[in-house]
């Protein structure tokens, strides 16, 4: 909730799975904020389709797509990896507001994959 504050004092001590069996890696996890990519709709429709094709061409993980009629959609969000090359692109073509990406410090997506066979 709101304005709550947790103190601790953490402890870590390696080990490895010879001596005790809690050291044997069974799991891995990772977090991912989650995106929030804003793109300005009017600023979007006014550039050319070479300027549109740079755009979606600009981010290494594909985030952005032209759907049918040309227009860039946020097509797979949480593929961002907050580079801001979108935003690059967006003002080297002189719209310097038409792409902001930020992260939701109050979402994130938690992910545990095993590594065992079970």
């Amino acid at each position: 909730k709101k304005d709550q504050h947790l103190k601790m004092i953490c402890m870590a001590r390696k080990g490895i799975p010879k001596y005790h069996a809690k050291y044997m890696p069974v799991a891995t996890s990772k977090y991912q904020f989650q995106p929030v990519i804003n793109l300005d709709r009017e600023m979007a429709d006014s550039l050319t389709l070479d300027e549109k094709i740079d755009l979606v061409q600009s981010c290494p993980r594909k985030v952005f797509e032209l759907d049918v009629e040309d227009k860039v959609q946020v097509e797979r969000l949480m593929d961002c990896i907050f580079c801001d090359e979108c935003v690059a692109k967006a003002q080297v073509l002189g719209k310097r507001s038409m792409v902001t990406v930020k992260m939701d410090a109050n979402t994130f997506h938690f992910t545990v994959e095993a590594v065992t066979k079970d």
